[in-house]
């Protein structure tokens, strides 16, 4: 049976359903899922999309990686890199540098 638009769900009930169907014993007042189940699935969504850009600018040189005592990869600018990053920057489009440089404020604390 061919399921029609109406009963079609929207993108955030499908997410509420996604949680709810992996964590059968969830339970949470709205506040408690807008917080923190919708984060959850927002930060798996960002996972999937950073990964190819990040393994893109490991393998141009720009990011360095190593693996940590934890056995998590970490990233870090490449200082040896520092002319060809501030080329990139300039010729970037301002929007794109923005939310990077927020997060890596936040990040440094």
């Amino acid at each position: 049976m061919k399921s029609s638009p109406s009963d079609r769900l929207d993108p955030l009930a499908l997410q509420i359903l996604s949680y709810l169907s992996t964590h059968p014993n969830a339970q949470d007042t709205v506040e408690g899922i807008a917080e923190w189940w919708g984060m959850e699935q927002r930060i798996r969504c960002m996972i999937r999309e950073v990964k190819q850009p990040l393994a893109e600018l490991v393998v141009q040189g720009l990011v360095l990686e190593r693996t940590g005592r934890d056995g998590r990869v970490y990233y870090r600018v490449n200082p040896r890199k520092q002319r060809t990053l501030a080329q990139h920057l300039e010729n970037a489009p301002s929007e794109p540098t923005e939310v990077p440089a927020r997060r890596a404020r936040r990040n440094d604390r």
